[in-house]
């Protein structure tokens, strides 16, 4: 009897500690597990940050007229998101000022842009149809481009090419920006003859396949770049190289947007480029960015490789600016 219970008692023991071995082995392992999905979860929302932050510097080398990235800020949102700020700036005549900034939200999956940073708005219809936009966070006027290929005028609801140039020489003692639609596109080398020596020659835009209003696009549906006129070849190298970037990193996950399905897309523009703008030699441009002192601006009216011209940002001139054009 006294050796059944022993045996009984062993049993009980060695039960006992299987029991307990198989929990710690079952606590250890769900730990691994989570930890290594900890990991994993982390590992895979970093991986969306860089790519993030690939994309929009990409983005920002083959659009967004004279807006440049100027810094990038992370906060966290949760153990497994986050939102990535990138500060953008304007360049007038080499003064920066501030541009609205572009929130990116983070994820383990994927990463998406707040569409509203790029987006454009009117006041009034009147204003829509005069091509007056402004940024919506802080309202800053934007400055318009016009397709040559929209019948402007024939509709009612259809946007007039604005002609805003006279209005600079009542902007006295201001750096301005101002954007200039030509009558048919130009070559670098013809754009180096017509256009002012004392205005700085900021961003050109390569215009548009399509036949949509080129006024409603928001700032990252209009592709062009700016050309150091110390070595424009090699400006123009890298606008290709990251206009490829682009393509190949199928943009639309990225939440690139179209405008009217059948009148303009993305996939459509970006392949126009590449086709049409092989090399700076064969590029042409449908406009231009000056910026500089109010004042210069006056040598451009009555022009007549001037379709339309609209102002966008400006500030006060002050003494202790150093400008790149005088």
């Amino acid at each position: 009897m006294e050796t059944f219970e022993l045996a009984a008692k062993k049993s009980k023991k060695r039960n006992i500690k299987r029991i307990i071995a198989w929990s710690f082995g079952v606590v250890v392992l769900s730990l691994g597990l989570l930890l290594g999905l900890h990991i994993l979860l982390g590992r895979m929302q970093t991986n969306q940050f860089f790519r993030a932050r690939s994309f929009y510097e990409s983005t920002s080398a083959i659009a967004y007229p004279n807006i440049e990235l100027a810094e990038q800020r992370t906060t966290a949102t949760g153990s497994y998101t986050s939102i990535l700020k990138l500060d953008r700036i304007k360049d007038l005549d080499g003064v920066k000022i501030p541009y609205e900034s572009q929130i990116v939200y983070l994820n383990p999956q994927y990463f998406s842009g707040d569409l509203n940073s790029d987006s454009l708005l009117s006041f009034s219809e009147n204003e829509a149809k005069k091509g007056i936009v402004y940024t919506r966070e802080k309202l800053l006027k934007s400055p318009v481009f016009f397709n040559l290929r929209v019948r402007y005028g024939k509709e009612e609801t259809q946007t007039s090419p604005s002609k805003e140039l006279p209005l600079v020489k009542e902007m006295p003692g201001q750096l301005v920006e101002l954007a200039l639609t030509f009558d048919r596109p130009y070559s670098y080398e013809e754009l180096q003859k017509i256009l002012p020596q004392n205005l700085k020659k900021n961003w050109y835009w390569l215009g548009t396949y399509s036949d949509y209003d080129s006024s409603k696009m928001s700032v990252d549906q209009l592709y062009g770049l700016y050309l150091d006129e110390k070595n424009p070849a090699q400006s123009f190298g890298h606008f290709k190289n990251n206009l490829q970037k682009i393509q190949d990193s199928k943009y639309g996950e990225f939440g690139l947007r179209v405008g009217d399905e059948e009148r303009y897309q993305t996939s459509k523009e970006l392949a126009d480029i590449e086709k049409k703008q092989p090399s700076l030699e064969k590029a042409k441009f449908s406009g231009v960015i000056l910026t500089g002192k109010a004042e210069n601006f006056a040598q451009l009216e009555n022009k007549d490789w001037i379709f339309a011209s609209s102002i966008g940002a400006s500030t006060l001139n002050q003494p202790y600016y150093q400008l790149e054009k005088e």
